[in-house]
């Protein structure tokens, strides 16, 4: 993980704590033939875990496995429409979250989210947001929340954030949140993490309201990282 050697002593000493908890309570699962080891749990369960370090790994409790594939992998999911019509539709992914509490990664993919670390892609900050906004059986966009008010402000700051992503990507402008954001609000949560955690100095100045947002509900301020 790049960002550790930036990270404060008392984060590391929490860091540290969190993952013999995640460890033992999550299962691991290599497929298509993907082995397992601690080269491979380790990274993955530092990144999920440093996303709740200041709130606590029970955040995870409904998580129970995590599927890892050695490289991108395809999924085929049903749809019906209104006519009752079922297509199925496939897709080529690095990573998918479920709401049954699975997460399942790309390898190649985790590997390289740790080679960079600042490039605001990362499979595995995305799909643990992912989890964490299905925490209550429901994707959209918001996890759960201390209280009314908090829900409040959460909701008037993220869709307004998110619908002007709409606007300045429909016109064509350069945003620093990329195109996938813009999908729905489980994505836009999803993507807006993965950009706080790697590009935070870059997010705070463009976009305040958001960072202040996030940075509330993780009860952390990586800008103070970068500067380390």
């Amino acid at each position: 993980m790049p960002v550790y050697g930036r990270l404060p002593a008392e984060l590391k000493a929490r860091l540290k704590q969190a993952l013999p908890v995640f460890l033992a309570e999550k299962r691991f699962i290599g497929c298509a033939g993907l082995t397992i080891t601690d080269e491979i749990r380790l990274p993955v369960a530092a990144q999920a875990c440093l996303l709740v370090v200041n709130r606590g790994v029970g955040q995870y409790d409904h998580v129970r496995s995590i599927l890892i594939y050695p490289a991108a992998f395809i999924t085929r999911h049903e749809h019906r429409d209104d006519a009752g019509v079922h297509t199925w539709e496939e897709k080529v992914l690095s990573g998918e979250s479920w709401t049954e509490g699975r997460v399942i990664l790309s390898w190649d993919d985790v590997e390289e989210g740790l080679e960079t670390g600042a490039d605001a892609c990362n499979v595995v900050y995305h799909e643990f947001a992912h989890q964490l906004d299905q925490a209550d059986g429901e994707a959209n966009g918001a996890p759960t929340l201390d209280d009314a008010e908090s829900y409040r402000r959460w909701s008037n700051v993220l869709r307004k954030e998110f619908d002007q992503l709409q606007r300045r990507l429909a016109a064509g402008e350069a945003t620093l949140l990329p195109e996938d954001a813009a999908e729905n609000a489980a994505e836009f949560f999803a993507v807006a993490t993965e950009v706080f955690m790697e590009q935070p100095a870059e997010l705070r100045a463009r976009h305040p309201a958001l960072y202040e947002e996030l940075s509330r509900y993780y009860c952390l301020d990586p800008v103070a990282w970068a500067r380390r």
